[in-house]
Order: structure tokens, then sequence, then C-alpha cells
């Protein structure tokens, strides 16, 4: 009888086996997308505003991580200042976000209006297009107040009162600065598709804003003022 072919020989799987492999296939499922660039839906200003079930202005008082192994999260305690749409209970409100790239990064002690998606969530509609921080610049010797949004992205006002978004910035010394290469690049207000965009690929060079000429001329940033009107002049989303 000739030497046993180790091909031919069956395998056995024992459970506790079979076990450990379905949890490393779970693990990868739930922790490949966050290794890669994050594609999240492009929303109007309109959308984003209309989706909101609650809107406030608030500051960042603390950070922490999320304990879960599955669906780890950077958590921050914000500080009500004001609440612009629905209701908050007490005077605190948490804010969470996925950790990956692309997830906002909010600084303690920085104030931001938050457009706040379903309650389940914490989070705000399309991440940092829900979320708005406050800058100031220097311009003639004026201090001129500014809210730039997650996306860093100024929010303007039209010769109509209608607000619009900016091209992508960076505020360096009191002035803003055009980012001219990023990961991420959005087309101002105009999607590809009604209310649809995604992340540029990472070797993409960055789309411009791009107004057409029969669009009401911008005639200065918009300011907190004109941003509580815009929330008020929506509607909630049905509960």
């Amino acid at each position: 009888m000739g030497p046993r072919n180790p091909a031919a020989t069956p395998v056995r799987v024992t459970r506790s086996a079979f076990r450990v492999t379905k949890v490393i296939i779970s693990l990868i499922v739930v922790f490949a997308p966050l290794t890669q660039a994050t594609t999240i839906r492009r929303f109007t200003l309109e959308q984003v505003r209309d989706t909101a079930r609650t809107v406030v202005l608030g500051t960042i008082v603390s950070s922490s991580r999320s304990v879960d192994p599955h669906f780890p999260t950077t958590d921050y305690q914000v500080r009500v200042s004001e609440v612009l749409r629905g209701k908050v209970s007490g005077q605190t409100m948490m804010v969470s976000y996925l950790l990956g790239e692309g997830a906002p990064h909010l600084e303690k002690d920085r104030t931001y209006v938050f457009f706040m998606g379903p309650e389940k969530n914490h989070s705000t509609v399309g991440w940092a297009q829900g979320l708005f921080r406050t800058e100031t610049l220097s311009q003639n010797g004026k201090s001129i107040p500014v809210l730039i949004s997650g996306d860093n992205q100024p929010l303007l006002i039209s010769s109509n009162g209608e607000l619009r978004r900016g091209s992508v910035v960076d505020v360096r010394d009191g002035k803003l600065k055009p980012v001219t290469t990023s990961a991420t690049q959005w087309n101002s207000e105009l999607p590809s598709a009604p209310g649809v965009a995604e992340t540029a690929p990472r070797a993409s060079a960055p789309h411009p804003a791009v107004i057409p000429q029969s669009a009401p001329r911008v005639v200065g940033y918009a300011t907190l003022d004109d941003l509580r009107r815009f929330v008020q002049s929506g509607k909630a989303p049905r509960k």
C-alpha cells in the first residue's frame, strides 16, 4: 500500500473553529468601510434644514470614545445655548460620529450649530453638512462673524436673501484662504444629480464652486440671524 495522499484526506472543522471564522468575517464586514474613504449623500441646504428634527446652537463641553467594538464613535457633550427647532431635554445633549475618514472633529469650547437627524443616531444630517461653526474674520479693521460648515464651506447670502454654500476654504489669521487640494471636495450647490453627490476620489482635483450667471449675486457672508430665519422658513419633518 503506497503512501497516503494528504490532499485527499478529509478535513474536519470543529464547531469552535467555525465560530471563530464567523466572528472574523463579521469583524471584516463591520470595520472594512471605516478604513476606506467615506461616501455620503450630498444634501442641498434646504434638504439639510427640512430633514433636521432639531436645530441647536451649542458649545462643546467634552468628548469621549464609545466602548462598542462594532460601532466605535466619538461622543461629544454639548451645552445647549439656543434651540432653533424642536425640543431638547435638559441643558446638554450628545452628538456622535462614527470613527472613520470624513467624520467631523469638534473642538472643545467652540460653538456650533447642529442640524440633528433622527434621535436614535445622535448625529447631524449628512455629517459635516449639518454642522456649522462660528468664525470671526478681520477685514479693514472690523470683525466680521462668519459661519463655516463642517465641510469648510462659508455660508453666503444672495441679493434675494437665499443662503448658499461657498467654495472650500481654510481660516488662517482671521482670513479665508481658498483650498486648492483636498481629499474631499464638493460642488458648491450644484450636484450632478438633484440633492446627491459623493466625495471625490483622493487623487482627484477639487471641484470649484460654479455659480450660473442667472443666479442672484452674493452680497456677503450669512450671519447667525440669517441662519435663524432660514431654519424658521422651513418645515420640520413629520415624526
